[in-house]
Protein backbone atom coordinates (compact mmCIF):
# COMPACT_ATOMS: atom_id res chain seq x y z
CA UNK A 1 0.00 0.00 0.00
CA UNK A 2 1.43 3.35 -0.98
CA UNK A 3 0.88 6.80 0.50
CA UNK A 4 -1.27 7.62 -2.53
CA UNK A 5 -3.57 4.66 -1.77
CA UNK A 6 -4.28 6.06 1.68
CA UNK A 7 -5.03 9.62 0.67
CA UNK A 8 -8.13 11.56 -0.26
CA UNK A 9 -8.21 12.38 -3.96
CA UNK A 10 -11.78 13.54 -4.57
CA UNK A 11 -12.67 17.04 -5.77
CA UNK A 12 -15.89 17.97 -4.07
CA UNK A 13 -17.26 17.30 -0.64
CA UNK A 14 -14.92 15.95 2.02
CA UNK A 15 -16.20 12.68 3.43
CA UNK A 16 -17.25 12.83 7.09
CA UNK A 17 -15.14 9.72 7.75
CA UNK A 18 -12.07 11.78 6.75
CA UNK A 19 -12.71 15.10 8.49
CA UNK A 20 -14.78 16.08 11.53
CA UNK A 21 -15.84 19.70 11.88
CA UNK A 22 -18.20 21.24 14.38
CA UNK A 23 -19.21 24.54 15.94
CA UNK A 24 -19.91 25.11 19.62
CA UNK A 25 -21.36 28.26 21.13
CA UNK A 26 -20.99 29.20 24.79
CA UNK A 27 -22.04 32.24 26.76
CA UNK A 28 -19.79 34.97 28.10
CA UNK A 29 -22.19 37.36 29.80
CA UNK A 30 -24.65 38.32 27.07
CA UNK A 31 -22.07 37.59 24.36
CA UNK A 32 -21.62 34.32 22.47
CA UNK A 33 -18.21 32.64 22.16
CA UNK A 34 -18.13 30.71 18.88
CA UNK A 35 -15.59 27.88 18.56
CA UNK A 36 -14.99 26.00 15.32
CA UNK A 37 -13.07 22.70 15.59
CA UNK A 38 -11.57 20.54 12.88
CA UNK A 39 -10.04 17.09 13.26
CA UNK A 40 -8.63 15.10 10.36
CA UNK A 41 -9.73 11.51 11.02
CA UNK A 42 -7.93 10.30 7.89
CA UNK A 43 -4.82 12.38 7.22
CA UNK A 44 -4.85 14.30 3.94
CA UNK A 45 -2.14 13.84 1.34
CA UNK A 46 -1.96 17.58 0.59
CA UNK A 47 -1.00 19.71 3.58
CA UNK A 48 -1.02 23.40 2.84
CA UNK A 49 -3.01 26.20 4.42
CA UNK A 50 -6.73 25.46 4.29
CA UNK A 51 -9.15 28.42 4.46
CA UNK A 52 -11.95 28.31 7.02
CA UNK A 53 -14.84 30.78 7.11
CA UNK A 54 -17.55 31.29 9.72
CA UNK A 55 -20.57 33.39 8.74
CA UNK A 56 -23.52 34.83 10.65
CA UNK A 57 -26.44 37.23 10.33
CA UNK A 58 -24.97 40.68 10.97
CA UNK A 59 -28.34 42.15 11.90
CA UNK A 60 -28.35 39.75 14.89
CA UNK A 61 -24.64 39.56 15.84
CA UNK A 62 -21.59 41.80 15.66
CA UNK A 63 -17.99 40.52 15.78
CA UNK A 64 -16.19 41.64 18.95
CA UNK A 65 -12.96 43.27 17.84
CA UNK A 66 -9.81 41.61 19.16
CA UNK A 67 -11.56 38.40 20.24
CA UNK A 68 -10.18 36.06 17.54
CA UNK A 69 -7.74 33.21 18.20
CA UNK A 70 -6.79 30.17 16.11
CA UNK A 71 -4.61 27.19 16.97
CA UNK A 72 -3.40 24.32 14.75
CA UNK A 73 -2.09 21.24 16.52
CA UNK A 74 -0.88 17.71 15.89
CA UNK A 75 0.19 14.53 17.62
CA UNK A 76 3.14 12.39 16.54
CA UNK A 77 1.57 9.30 18.13
CA UNK A 78 -2.11 8.58 18.74
CA UNK A 79 -3.20 10.00 22.11
CA UNK A 80 0.37 11.21 22.69
CA UNK A 81 1.48 14.73 23.57
CA UNK A 82 -0.16 17.59 21.68
CA UNK A 83 2.18 19.89 19.74
CA UNK A 84 1.11 23.36 18.64
CA UNK A 85 2.11 24.05 15.04
CA UNK A 86 0.52 27.50 14.77
CA UNK A 87 -1.20 29.90 17.15
CA UNK A 88 -2.38 33.36 16.12
CA UNK A 89 -4.70 36.10 17.33
CA UNK A 90 -5.21 37.60 13.88
CA UNK A 91 -7.57 36.41 11.17
CA UNK A 92 -7.03 36.43 7.41
CA UNK A 93 -10.16 38.39 6.49
CA UNK A 94 -13.34 39.66 8.12
CA UNK A 95 -16.48 41.58 7.28
CA UNK A 96 -19.61 42.48 9.22
CA UNK A 97 -20.95 38.95 8.79
CA UNK A 98 -17.94 36.62 8.65
CA UNK A 99 -14.40 35.90 9.75
CA UNK A 100 -11.95 33.67 7.88
CA UNK A 101 -8.53 32.26 8.63
CA UNK A 102 -6.24 29.45 7.50
CA UNK A 103 -5.71 26.09 9.14
CA UNK A 104 -1.97 25.57 8.84
CA UNK A 105 -1.79 21.80 8.41
CA UNK A 106 1.43 20.26 9.74
CA UNK A 107 3.41 18.62 6.96
CA UNK A 108 5.27 15.34 6.81
CA UNK A 109 8.46 16.50 8.57
CA UNK A 110 7.03 15.74 12.01
CA UNK A 111 5.37 12.49 10.85
CA UNK A 112 2.08 13.48 12.49
CA UNK A 113 -0.54 10.85 13.29
CA UNK A 114 -3.29 13.37 14.11
CA UNK A 115 -4.03 16.86 12.73
CA UNK A 116 -6.59 19.11 14.41
CA UNK A 117 -7.23 22.65 15.56
CA UNK A 118 -9.73 25.37 16.27
CA UNK A 119 -10.62 28.98 15.81
CA UNK A 120 -12.70 30.99 18.26
CA UNK A 121 -14.11 34.48 18.60
CA UNK A 122 -16.88 36.41 20.34
CA UNK A 123 -20.12 37.70 18.87
CA UNK A 124 -22.09 40.53 20.49
CA UNK A 125 -25.90 40.28 20.16
CA UNK A 126 -27.49 43.24 18.36
CA UNK A 127 -30.99 41.88 19.01
CA UNK A 128 -32.10 39.58 21.83
CA UNK A 129 -34.27 36.49 21.62
CA UNK A 130 -33.66 35.86 17.91
CA UNK A 131 -32.78 32.36 16.72
CA UNK A 132 -30.40 32.31 13.77
CA UNK A 133 -27.75 30.04 12.26
CA UNK A 134 -24.00 30.34 12.27
CA UNK A 135 -22.45 28.66 9.24
CA UNK A 136 -18.97 27.24 8.69
CA UNK A 137 -17.04 26.17 5.61
CA UNK A 138 -13.73 24.28 5.62
CA UNK A 139 -11.92 24.28 2.27
CA UNK A 140 -9.08 21.79 1.77
CA UNK A 141 -6.49 22.93 -0.78
CA UNK A 142 -5.29 20.23 -3.18
CA UNK A 143 -2.33 22.26 -4.48
CA UNK A 144 0.02 24.91 -3.10
CA UNK A 145 -1.79 27.65 -5.01
CA UNK A 146 -3.63 30.04 -2.73
CA UNK A 147 -7.33 29.92 -1.95
CA UNK A 148 -9.61 32.16 0.07
CA UNK A 149 -13.20 31.82 1.25
CA UNK A 150 -15.79 34.43 2.18
CA UNK A 151 -19.48 34.54 3.19
CA UNK A 152 -22.02 36.82 1.52
CA UNK A 153 -24.99 36.12 3.80
CA UNK A 154 -26.45 33.53 1.41
CA UNK A 155 -23.48 31.21 1.00
CA UNK A 156 -19.74 30.80 0.83
CA UNK A 157 -17.56 31.82 -2.07
CA UNK A 158 -14.18 30.20 -2.71
CA UNK A 159 -11.67 32.01 -4.87
CA UNK A 160 -8.23 31.04 -6.09
CA UNK A 161 -6.59 28.79 -8.65
CA UNK A 162 -6.32 25.56 -6.70
CA UNK A 163 -8.40 22.40 -6.82
CA UNK A 164 -10.13 21.92 -3.50
CA UNK A 165 -12.55 19.85 -1.48
CA UNK A 166 -14.87 21.36 1.07
CA UNK A 167 -17.13 20.60 3.98
CA UNK A 168 -19.67 22.71 5.81
CA UNK A 169 -21.63 22.71 9.03
CA UNK A 170 -23.89 25.02 10.97
CA UNK A 171 -25.39 25.56 14.41
CA UNK A 172 -28.59 27.26 15.48
CA UNK A 173 -28.10 29.87 18.21
CA UNK A 174 -30.41 32.20 20.13
CA UNK A 175 -29.19 35.76 20.61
Amino acid sequence: ETLEDNSITTYGQIDSSHLSIYITVSKSGSNKVVTFNYDWLFLPLNRYEDPICIGWNDSVFLYKSGSFKKVDQYRKILNGPIYTHSSQTTYAEANSNYVSWYADIKGYTALPEQLFGYGKFTLIPQKTGVTTNIYASYVHAKTALSLSVSFNGFGFSVSGNSFYDKMGTDISVRS
